[in-house]
């Protein structure tokens, strides 16, 4: 740092610098990580800056050279050291040879987990046996041991027959289906006609599937018995065609 100095000054004293521009030119020169604390010092020449803060730098090259030299020493030595290890073998679970994966071996799989029931590894190895939650674990297969419990196959046909209804409309026998959707009873001309039912103007709209607005024929009362129940109601008449169906319940 001293060397610095004085070569800083025979410049300064060529180039006709001083006060403030001698400052400014010596602290420009210093290392960058120095400058905030020459400047923070105050000093107004640079006489007083060496004595009050370069003269104790005497050694600072020095010892940052000998900083940078260990630090790629050390930096070197990591990357020999990690370049001489060897990299550990590529173990199957399959069939327990080394040099593949399990997802590229071409042997059959015939390990199979009892804990996960997984093929490729045994209970010794499993994760979920190691230390897997309970809530992680797949299920395993019933155990002999265990009550199964059967489910029937429930088809349409199965749920259509619990809402078509054998119905009496006046004596006259008809097919009801119960429509759980419907705001109103329904019931086709048809079925008035065979039941000679009382018809009663009705200003009724009603809307089916897609926004269809139908209107209503009329209103007829009727008395129906299903399921041996005599129900008195009231049901608005269209001219629809439902099939075999004559009277939808609400």
């Amino acid at each position: 740092m001293t060397r610095y100095y004085h070569d800083k000054i025979s410049l300064m004293k060529r180039c006709g610098l001083d006060g403030e521009n001698a400052m400014s030119c010596l602290i420009r020169g210093l290392p960058v990580e120095l400058r905030a604390n020459a400047k923070a010092c105050g000093y107004k020449n640079p006489e007083k800056l060496y004595y009050g803060f370069l003269s104790s730098l005497e050694n600072y090259g020095a010892v940052k050279n000998r900083r940078s030299s260990d630090q790629k020493l050390i930096k070197s030595t990591w990357q020999r050291g990690s370049a001489t290890g060897n990299p550990a073998p590529k173990l199957c679970y399959n069939c327990q040879r080394t040099g593949h994966e399990a997802r590229d071996c071409r042997a059959a799989s015939a390990t199979r987990c009892q804990v996960c029931q997984r093929t490729g590894h045994t209970a010794n190895t499993c994760w979920y046996a190691a230390g897997g939650s309970s809530r992680d674990m797949p299920a395993a297969p019933p155990q002999r041991n265990q009550q199964v419990r059967q489910v029937y196959h429930v088809t349409t046909e199965i749920i259509s027959d619990l809402y078509r209804k054998q119905i009496y409309i006046k004596g006259f026998e008809a097919i009801g289906y119960i429509d759980t959707g419907s705001k109103v009873n329904i019931i086709t001309m048809r079925a008035i006609e065979k039941s000679q039912s009382c018809v009663i103007p009705s200003n009724v709209v009603m809307r089916g599937f897609g926004g269809l607005l139908v209107n209503s024929l009329g209103k007829a009362s009727i008395d129906i018995v299903i399921d041996n129940i005599n129900l008195q109601t009231c049901a608005e008449i269209m001219n629809a065609n439902l099939n075999d169906i004559d009277l939808l319940i609400c």
